[in-house]
């Protein structure tokens, strides 16, 4: 059963009934999500923080924490609207007290977010944490420089140079598959 609806762009089209999908905030508060789908696009009629769901008979009666799992790319706010960035474009992140500079090849854009919300986000086998204040694509690191006692430095595809923070090292070497200096 659809449903007659006016888009954005003013066009009246049939769109598939409502959807309901539980998902958890960056916070850790789970969310109600309803929207509809029609022709491949996805509109959001509303969101609800939810304490409690209501007890409709598909609906489970419990708060619902959806472990959703990495995000396969993040959705970035330029002037005239929103951009998605697959994960799989990603070379560097880097932060900038509350934003986050996220580097892809020839561009950098720029996300309000922390890093340990970033963290939560990421998959660590495709973007990883290397200090307190960067990330990297594992698949863009084309070098590593040992520059001294347990202190590593990775190079990446645009030439670009990341320190690793002594508490990565280890775990960085790890996942790279890197033996020590």
């Amino acid at each position: 059963m659809g449903l007659a609806l006016r888009w954005s762009d003013g066009v009246e089209r049939e769109a598939d009934a409502p959807r309901t999908i539980i998902v958890d905030s960056a916070a850790g508060r789970p969310m109600r999500v309803r929207f509809v789908e029609a022709g491949g696009r996805q509109t959001v009629l509303d969101v609800t923080r939810m304490v409690l769901l209501a007890s409709p008979a598909d609906e489970p009666t419990a708060p619902v924490m959806l472990d959703r799992g990495p995000e396969p790319f993040l959705w970035l706010t330029e002037r005239d609207g929103q951009v998605r960035l697959p994960v799989s474009r990603i070379l560097r992140i880097e932060a900038a007290k509350d934003y986050a500079l996220i580097h892809v090849a020839g561009r950098c854009h720029i996300l309000r977010t922390t890093m340990a919300e970033l963290e939560a986000r990421l998959d660590p086998s495709a973007v990883m944490r290397v200090h307190r204040s960067a990330f990297v694509r594992l698949s863009a690191v084309r070098r590593i420089a040992w520059t001294g006692r347990a202190r590593m430095r990775l190079y990446m595809e645009d030439g670009a140079g990341v320190d690793v923070g002594p508490t990565y090292t280890q775990r960085v070497a790890r996942a790279l598959g890197a033996k020590g200096p």
